[in-house]
């Protein structure tokens, strides 16, 4: 353990030293102070600076956080630049890590417990939008589910896809003729129209920035959604057939995972670079497909219709978890608490 440093506000002079601002041969005349008082100078004229004074322990804050370094300390009257009471910083190098931080979907540890951005959507929960028209949540180890309200004007047809930003603004894509994009309140149930789709879009999920993403099957292409009007511009064709597919977004990685039933296999989309990767067959058996990406284990959730899944996007490697007690799960999605 480092030893302290007794200080005042400056933590370069500690006490007990007697400096040239101490000094009576100084302008400042110290000799009138009967008592010192915490200002760094040799009040009394005894060549002690300071002393007598409660004092208390501050520690270096570095990356000017709020937060010190436990192991880098002064003992002093009165807080010095650069330090704090606070001794709870794990890096005092980078001013978004600390511990208790909350651990947000930066690409950074920032409570310094080894685990990345899991704090990303905590207390939300697995759902979907089930094809009888109500917000099933679903438990992921029993595949037993709730209903948590039924949703109301929607068009004929049922949702396929669907992604969250909150609890209040879920988008889904209903699969009818013809096919188009809607709006739907989590927490009433209450439903909306946002406008017709090129194609069918059985995959969509938000990505980088909160710009909503879509597999078309009719076209077989990755597309960009404006999720106001429902507008589609093509991003990059596959070059290959996709059929029923799922999608879902890592944002520490900032990867768009692809679920495809077709191939039976999952990979990755860049964003930025229009890239394809991590191409990966899986056990997993594949019907509708719906797909989510879990933060705390950093595996995707995936259901096949009837069956609820986890896939290690590394090597596509499934292990079963639960049948599903919902009707047809033709999506997944993650929620939030209701306000």
């Amino acid at each position: 353990m480092a030893t302290p440093l007794v200080a005042c506000s400056d933590a370069s002079k500690p006490a007990g030293v007697l400096t040239e601002t101490d000094s009576p041969s100084t302008t400042q005349t110290t000799s009138t102070y009967t008592a010192e008082v915490c200002d760094g100078l040799d009040n009394n004229d005894n060549g002690l600076v300071d002393e007598g004074l409660p004092t208390e322990i501050y520690y270096l804050d570095s990356d000017r956080d709020g937060y010190g370094d436990p192991n880098a300390y002064v003992e002093a009257c009165e807080k010095p630049d650069g330090y704090t009471s606070n001794a709870d910083d794990c890096d005092d190098t980078h001013d978004l890590r600390w511990l208790g931080a909350s651990d947000s979907c930066d690409g950074i540890d920032n409570d310094c417990d080894d685990a990345l951005d899991e704090d990303h959507r905590a207390g939300w929960v697995l759902a979907t939008m089930g094809v009888d028209s109500n917000v099933h949540i679903i438990n992921p180890l029993t595949g037993a589910s709730t209903i948590r309200t039924a949703i109301t004007g929607l068009p004929g047809g049922s949702i396929n896809s669907a992604d969250a930003l909150d609890a209040n603004f879920i988008v889904a894509h209903v699969s009818m003729n013809p096919n188009q994009l809607v709006t739907v309140d989590a927490c009433t149930g209450v439903s909306g129209p946002i406008g017709l789709t090129p194609g069918n879009l059985p995959g969509i999920a938000f990505g980088p920035q909160q710009v909503l993403y879509g597999v078309d099957v009719d076209n077989d292409e990755f597309v960009r959604i404006d999720e106001t009007d429902a507008t589609a511009v093509t991003q990059f064709a596959f070059g290959f057939d996709i059929l029923n597919t799922g999608l879902a977004y890592d944002c520490t990685d900032e990867l768009l995972y692809v679920a495809d039933q077709a191939g039976q296999q999952i990979f990755a989309v860049d964003v930025v670079t229009g890239q394809m990767s991590g191409f990966q067959p899986t056990n997993v058996p594949f019907d509708a497909v719906g797909l989510e990406f879990d933060n705390v284990t950093r595996t995707l959730y995936a259901s096949t219709g009837t069956e609820l899944w986890q896939i290690d996007p590394q090597t596509g490697t499934g292990t079963f978890l639960s049948t599903l007690q919902v009707p047809s799960v033709n999506d997944l999605v993650l929620l939030p608490p209701c306000p």
